[in-house]
């Protein structure tokens, strides 16, 4: 519509909207994927992991470089010709109008690409952090809780073991007398902060003091080059979290040497061949163009559940 309205000349155009095609063939590709795993999973199932689709999709975004560094040009030019071309204001009145655009002008449209591409790493960093290392552990299992504290300074944290990482918090509502069961009462309104990053349990080293016979309930846990000094509620409580620690983190370093055990096993057997692959190759000629500038700009596609590889296009 903006071109036909010649209220912008061709490469006004080019420079508001860039290379707007090619982000909407990124998306088709991406949206593609998504709903083949959506398919796979069942109607009414939700889809449980799109880590694989956005690392293999990821990567073909590059459009969105250029399109972003060139977004605030095509901005600046819209307000630019908003204030100086009346003709040019009233049109862009009249397309906001439009059901399809809900109201919105047409600066918002410039500013999406930009939205959405930033807001992938928002979304996924701290999935990809919290699943993907703990992939070969299964499903995250609960195995302890409770009171800690700093040795130095006495800071009253809770920490919450799994079968893969020590999360220490703070609780922003100080515990009632009814202690750890109200934790996990399904009525309690305790609010907790993320005291430090979640401690993997396979960088993990957990000593007890130099004298372990003293009265502080001490322990320290050293993970990379951090150590942290902690003191539990009692002896016993100590015991319960070093031994509980070690024995995940034990666990947690055997599974993960398993699995690399099999993986190069896997690797090694892949010389050999592990399955076939039937491929039936398509064949077009003398195509027909679609468009009125007779041009068909044919490209392939090759999907595999849900993976997409699209060819480059071949200029006619």
């Amino acid at each position: 519509p903006l071109m036909e309205s010649e209220l912008l000349t061709e490469k006004e155009v080019a420079m508001i909207f860039v290379n707007w095609k090619e982000l909407i063939m990124c998306n088709i590709k991406l949206l593609k994927a998504l709903r083949v795993r959506k398919k796979m999973s069942g109607e009414k199932m939700p889809v449980k992991m799109i880590g694989d689709i956005l690392s293999a999709q990821l990567p073909h975004m590059q459009p969105y470089i250029r399109f972003c560094s060139r977004q605030l040009n095509g901005a600046a030019l819209i307000q630019q010709k908003t204030d100086e071309a009346p003709d040019f204001k009233e049109f862009v009145k009249r397309l906001a109008m439009d059901p399809r655009c809900k109201g919105m002008p047409l600066s918002s449209f410039i500013l999406k690409p930009m939205q959405r591409v930033t807001r992938y790493p928002l979304i996924i960093k701290n999935q990809l952090v919290f699943n993907s290392v703990t992939n070969c552990l299964g499903p995250r299992k609960f195995l302890h809780s409770g009171k800690l504290y700093k040795a130095k300074s006495n800071k009253e944290l809770y920490g919450f073991l799994f079968n893969d990482f020590l999360l220490l918090t703070q609780i922003t509502k100080p515990l009632g007398s009814s202690g750890t069961d109200k934790v996990f009462s399904p009525k309690s309104n305790l609010q907790y902060k993320m005291y430090k990053t979640p401690i993997f349990l396979n960088e993990v080293l957990v000593k007890l003091p130099t004298d372990p016979s003293g009265d502080e309930p001490i322990f320290h846990i050293s993970h990379i080059d951090r150590v942290y000094t902690l003191r539990a509620e009692s002896i016993n409580e100590r015991t319960a979290w070093v031994q509980k620690i070690k024995a995940a983190s034990e666990l947690y370093i055997e599974t993960e040497k398993k699995k690399r055990e099999k993986a190069y096993l896997v690797r090694s057997q892949r010389a050999t061949g592990i399955g076939r692959l039937m491929v039936n190759v398509v064949e077009g000629i003398e195509l027909k163009p679609c468009r009125s500038h007779g041009k068909s700009n044919p490209y392939c596609e090759v999907t595999m559940g849900s993976q997409c590889h699209i060819t480059k296009t071949i200029q006619d």
